[in-house]
């Protein structure tokens, strides 16, 4: 649900992601 959310507000998807995309990354790389 959050990320179709995000999809509907692009605007706010890139904040979004500029916020948690380290976190993102370091669960992948993990």
């Amino acid at each position: 649900m959050m990320k179709l959310n995000l999809f509907i507000n692009a605007n706010e998807t890139e904040s979004y992601i500029d916020i948690h995309a380290p976190k993102m990354n370091d669960n992948v790389q993990s």
